[in-house]
């Protein structure tokens, strides 16, 4: 088996006919062919090559490349540069601990 497959083997995602007939019903099967052409949307910028490290029925990605990747080191390691506030964590924990308070609440856990 090769470590490196190329982006143009890519394997393709199709949502199953069947599998929507079953949840839709045979009458919506015309959003078939809407998910498909949103899922061939989504997939545009999936491209680039993956490194990947067989060991003794393992798989491990050591490596990869895109055009199109969004990996900033600088972003990722939060410890250089000035892209990030590390005061800025405080609001999201807010914001997103948010939607528990209010659930407890009204549940009066």
């Amino acid at each position: 088996m090769p470590a490196h497959v190329p982006a143009a083997s890519k394997t393709e995602c199709v949502i199953d006919p069947a599998a929507l007939a079953k949840i839709f019903g045979d009458d919506n099967a015309a959003c078939i062919g809407i998910l498909n052409k949103f899922v061939d949307q989504t997939q545009k910028k999936i491209t680039g090559t993956a490194k990947l490290k067989l060991y003794k029925g393992s798989c491990t990605c050591v490596g990869r490349k895109s055009k199109y990747s969004l990996y900033n080191e600088d972003l990722a390691s939060f410890t250089t540069g000035d892209l990030y506030s590390h005061k800025d964590a405080g609001g999201f924990i807010n914001l997103y601990g948010l939607q528990v308070g209010i659930e407890s609440k009204m549940h009066n856990f």
